[in-house]
């Protein structure tokens, strides 16, 4: 039978790799725990850990093997305190070059404190920013960084200042080359590569292998489909590889 598995961690990593796992769970099996912020900062906002991004985990999925697809479903993640943190200058790299001496440097360690509304599910700006105010935005709670270890060891990491319930499973024998999800909306798969064009491509090929694997197209279909309902959104560029999200709506899709 499943089982729902409360964590607490006392320890946290600051890489992606090889770890002893902190939990060995089965298929199916739910956890529910908690994560610091990018500082290290807990619920309390009392520091706890060294940055940068410390991870909970690594959760160990039994059975799982080189060969086959880990499934994660995000079943629920939640800001776990009433105030959050963002940079207040953009990243010199997204700016062309010869702009990069106008951006507001004076700011750049500075961070903007943000009230956490999770009740009404919003972010409003403590300290007024000139025009923009106390300015005010919807939330949308995302997982800062979540992987698998480098060579199969079935190891999971994540980490957002949060409360996080995820649930597992295992596909036996079902290969897949790069990440796949899914939402409400969108299926999608991601490419992560430097240049950006290969990023592309990761994802792209990733997205047409799936339609014609679980969704029962021909080649000439999937490329049909996708050329004229695929859309891209770019899901990193600070680091010194890229990541692409190719995406396809549901409503998209064949029955």
């Amino acid at each position: 039978m499943p089982t729902t598995h409360h964590f607490t961690p006392t320890h946290y990593h600051n890489t992606l790799g090889a770890h002893q796992p902190a939990l060995h769970i089965q298929p199916g099996d739910t956890v529910i725990t908690t994560t610091v912020d990018a500082r290290g900062q807990d619920a309390a906002g009392a520091k706890i850990t060294v940055g940068p991004n410390p991870q909970t985990g690594p959760f160990y999925i039994e059975s799982a093997e080189p060969g086959d697809t880990l499934v994660v479903h995000l079943d629920r993640l939640t800001p776990n305190r009433d105030t959050g943190w963002s940079s207040r200058m953009l990243a010199e790299n997204i700016i062309d070059p010869w702009y990069v001496p106008s951006l507001p440097f004076e700011v750049d360690r500075e961070v903007a404190i943000w009230q956490v509304d999770t009740a009404a599910g919003t972010a409003t700006l403590v300290e007024p920013e000139g025009r923009l105010g106390h300015f005010t935005l919807p939330i949308a709670p995302m997982v800062g960084c979540f992987g698998v270890a480098p060579y199969g060891n079935q190891a999971i990491s994540a980490m957002t200042s949060a409360e996080a319930q995820f649930t597992v499973d295992v596909l036996k024998g079902k290969r897949s080359g790069w990440p796949r999800g899914e939402n409400a909306d969108y299926i999608f798969t991601l490419g992560n590569a430097r240049p950006l064009d290969q990023a592309v491509q990761h994802a792209t090929t990733e997205m047409l292998k799936w339609l014609q694997a679980d969704y029962g197209l021909t080649m000439r279909e999937a490329n049909l489909l996708m050329g004229y309902c695929v859309q891209y959104d770019l899901g990193n560029m600070y680091d010194p590889a890229y990541t692409m999200v190719c995406k396809i709506p549901k409503r998209f899709l064949p029955a």
